[in-house]
């Protein structure tokens, strides 16, 4: 059990041959989320100030009904994405959930080895979303429902990888990026943490990779 009030970070890593069997499975805590993760968090929160750009309206971008506000209610937010019936029609502010084939935000897996820093803002040498030499299909990013047990609340964040390269691709840092808003319709990608395998992870050909971040924290 973690200190108590301790907002923390898992990776569970799993590989699969192209049969469904489980050929590693691993997990590990997550050392490093980077700078960025607070410093966008400030400017999420940070409403007393014009940034040029901005959208002044969220219109139909509002969530159904979490979370709950200070009276216990379910209220609608504004979501992390613009869904408009006039354009704009297609805006992120906080997007991680990123679709099958896009690799500027979710999950992202490389293969450098560079000592993460708290100035990291990308993978050291970030694995490409495709079927050649080298390169790993990107699967959609996915967030689980809420995990409660006792005083413990989680949140998985997971993507899953295919090798469709025709030879082993041997993963070694993974990292955890948000597509958001940069001005006007322009966009920009985040890293929010890194970390790099103490031991290196081999997808084989025609394997998968699923990779999971587990925020958690506890009262």
């Amino acid at each position: 059990m973690e200190g108590k009030g301790v907002m923390h970070a898992e990776i569970e890593i799993e590989v699969r041959d192209k049969n469904g069997k489980l050929i590693t499975k691993k997990r590990m805590r997550s050392h490093s989320f980077v700078k960025n993760f607070l410093a966008w968090l400030r400017r999420l929160w940070k409403t007393q100030e014009v940034v040029s750009g901005q959208l002044t309206s969220f219109a139909t971008a509002i969530s159904p009904v979490e979370p709950l506000d200070t009276g216990g209610v379910a209220r609608g937010v504004p979501q992390g994405r613009w869904v408009g019936a006039t354009l704009p029609p297609d805006i992120f502010f906080a997007r991680i959930d990123a679709g099958a084939g896009e690799a500027d935000s979710g999950i992202r897996v490389g293969t450098g080895t560079d000592v993460p820093t708290v100035d990291d803002v990308q993978l050291s040498v970030p694995i490409l979303h495709g079927s050649g030499a080298g390169q790993l299909s990107h699967g959609a990013t996915s967030l689980d429902v809420l995990g409660v047990s006792g005083g413990e609340v989680s949140l998985k964040i997971i993507r899953t990888f295919t090798n469709n390269s025709g030879a082993t691709i041997t993963v070694k840092e993974l990292g955890l990026h948000q597509k958001s808003l940069y001005t006007g319709t322009t966009h920009c990608t985040f890293m929010l943490a890194r970390d790099v395998l103490v031991a290196p992870v081999d997808v084989p050909n025609g394997s998968t990779l699923t990779v999971r971040y587990i925020l958690k924290t506890n009262i």
